[in-house]
């Protein structure tokens, strides 16, 4: 049964685990999610993240048999050119595949091989929220405040749809054009555009999170219904909520 949950997860040995996290981390952008060390300086267990997804490690004096892990990203040409920046031993060069997928290939300091491409398989009957759309009457204009505000990368671009992605993948925010676009108005007045949405976007700290925003184009709203929370109007009128925590 398709739950949304990882279900499946890579368990690796290395005889110097801690060089090989150091390695995942530096070289495919792997981030520390558990790591639990012996007293001898040795892994007994380690959690690293890529984007929503685990891998579980730990040091072994006899390592794992060498094996072939996938890892599907957002920005195969990106993640490559960081790799190669890194030092990665590339054993297949970035390549379009035949079934449509865009990939490469590493060999990590133990042997195993590392994939990184665009494919990425579904499980029937798994639905998956993929991305979150607002309209605008200037798609690009505002795609670009939110990749300034967030420090998301724009991934699809044209006149009509824009695309970002966060560095973390998962579900995107896009922008389509909407020709006849009305601002919504906040707070909602009868006979008035009202909104059918807002994001809810987390800062360390408002006072400065809402002078970002101000500082990139959005505008305080006149109406701000809790103390710990300041709901903001992109340039296109769509609400947004900042919070800090």
């Amino acid at each position: 049964m398709a739950t949304g949950r990882q279900q499946v997860f890579v368990t690796l040995r290395y005889s110097d685990a801690p060089a090989a996290i150091e390695w995942l981390k530096t070289t495919l952008g792997f981030v520390e999610h558990e790591i639990h060390v012996n007293a001898d300086g040795t892994i007994d267990h380690a959690q690293l993240a890529f984007g929503n997804d685990i891998i579980m490690l730990g040091s072994a004096e006899v390592p794992s048999a060498p094996v072939t892990v996938y890892l599907a990203h957002p920005d195969v040409d990106g993640h490559y050119a960081a790799a190669v920046a890194a030092g990665a031993d590339v054993t297949s060069p970035i390549t379009d595949q035949p079934y449509g997928s865009r990939e490469y290939s590493v060999i990590d300091p133990e042997g195993n091989t590392w994939a990184v491409g665009s494919y990425r398989p579904v499980v029937t009957g798994h639905t998956e929220l993929v991305a979150t759309v607002l309209g605008a009457p200037d798609p690009q204009s505002l795609a670009e405040f939110y990749r300034q505000l967030l420090g998301w990368q724009i991934t699809s671009r044209s006149p009509e749809w824009m695309r970002l992605v966060g560095p973390e993948g998962g579900a995107s925010l896009s922008f389509q054009l909407e020709s006849d676009f009305e601002r919504p108005v906040w707070p909602q007045v009868e006979g008035e555009q009202q909104m059918m949405m807002h994001l809810d976007i987390g800062v360390e700290d408002l006072r400065s999170g809402v002078a970002f925003a101000e500082s990139l184009g959005a505008t305080l709203a006149d109406f701000q219904p809790q103390e710990n929370v300041r709901v903001m109007l992109d340039p296109a009128g769509h609400p947004f909520c900042l919070f800090a925590g």
